[in-house]
């Protein structure tokens, strides 16, 4: 807080300014768990899975980091995939300022994994202690030796087992001269491939501080805010790179700005977020019946979300609308009727004006709701 109040200094000249000042201690990194793939291509590039998606932290930047500094290879050859389940299926998600704890965690422990694989397949080759070994500049090599070393596409190639299937001489018309050892080709508690999956699971939260101040100017009449200086201290460990973090800190702050003097964050009764619960149905038809296609019309850039809609369809049919619940249409079950009403809301609420990935989704949502209804029929 005092470092804060040292960087903001003294209070600018004019009427109308106050000055604001907070701090905060915030737990971060839950759990439960987040794993990782990490696998070296015989090209010698590096392909790194995980579960969480990216929302623009920059996942790809500071994971290939993490990645790159494990295996002594350059962060551009380093390729991060996130939250797709052909390539990684486990995954808890991106929320809670989560990611590098967890995820960072699982990418260094993984890499780390097919590091020491990498240092073992090249110690037989080298005839070495893989304890004398080291990963620098895409090569495993010898320490204080870096002319006796391996690549690591070339240790990619060696850990698939077929180097042994060699025999006649073939093995000579290959790059590769390999050195026999007894017993099979794949050994037990062997895997081929150079490549890894791991998982770190939390202990606890991992806490982070700070502290915010700014100085303001209200105009009387317009109420027009001007803010004169915003400086925020924020102590976030150690850094994958500043760069990120930098950009994290100056958005939360415009998105703070925002909510707290530009934005209407509106709850209900029930102290619910009503944005996130749903539409509220107040607004009636003329015979008092619930205008869904309207309401839902209206609403349609929230209905890309399923579980937008999914919690409105809910709501209609548990009993937020007692008119609505109790009274039957065409002899139809009031929970068919209301499925019957959203797919049809859905796929009339303008879905070829949204993007494409959006349209799809909606698309989709209002297909299984029609099936869903017919199912009940």
């Amino acid at each position: 807080m005092g470092e804060a109040l040292g960087w903001l200094g003294s209070r600018p000249a004019g009427d109308h300014i106050g000055m604001g000042l907070g701090g905060y201690v915030v737990g971060t990194g839950v759990g439960p768990y987040e794993g990782a793939h990490v696998q070296v291509l015989s090209s010698g590039k590096v392909v790194a899975a995980t579960g969480i998606p990216s929302q623009g932290q920059a996942h790809g930047t500071v994971f290939a980091q993490v990645v790159a500094d494990e295996l002594g290879v350059q962060v551009s050859d380093v390729d991060v995939i996130g939250g797709d389940t052909r390539r990684f299926p486990w995954g808890v998600g991106t929320f809670a300022s989560r990611g590098a704890v967890t995820a960072g965690n699982a990418m260094a422990i993984t890499a780390r994994m097919v590091a020491d694989k990498a240092k073992q397949i090249a110690g037989e080759q080298l005839e070495v202690d893989p304890a004398d070994l080291e990963l620098v500049g895409g090569s495993v090599r010898v320490k204080g030796a870096p002319n006796r070393g391996i690549s690591l596409a070339a240790v990619s190639v060696l850990a698939n087992p077929v180097r042994y299937a060699f025999g006649g001489g073939t093995e000579a018309a290959t790059q590769f001269a390999t050195k026999r050892r007894p017993g099979p080709p794949l050994q037990e508690g062997e895997q081929p491939g150079l490549e890894a999956t791991g998982y770190y699971s939390p202990p606890g939260s991992t806490w982070a501080s700070g502290c915010h101040a700014a100085y303001v100017r209200v105009d009387p009449k317009t109420f027009r805010l001007e803010v004169l200086k915003y400086v925020v201290v924020h102590d976030c460990g150690r850094l994958i790179n500043p760069l990120v973090v930098e950009g994290q800190i100056e958005g939360g702050v415009a998105q703070g700005i925002g909510g707290a003097f530009y934005e209407r964050l509106a709850y209900d009764a029930r102290r619910l977020f009503a944005h996130v619960v749903g539409i509220r149905l107040e607004c009636k038809a003329p015979h008092g019946e619930t205008p869904l296609r309207q309401v839902i019309a209206e609403a349609r850039d929230d209905l890309v979300d399923e579980c937008f809609l999914l919690r409105f369809v809910r709501g209609l049919d548990g009993g937020e609308n007692q008119e609505l619940r109790s009274r039957t249409l065409r002899g139809e079950p009031q929970r068919l009727h209301v499925l019957r009403e959203a797919a049809a809301a859905v796929a009339d609420a303008g879905i070829e004006e949204m993007p494409a990935d959006a349209r799809i989704r909606a698309d989709a949502l209002a297909h299984r709701l029609a099936v869903g209804a017919e199912l009940l029929a």
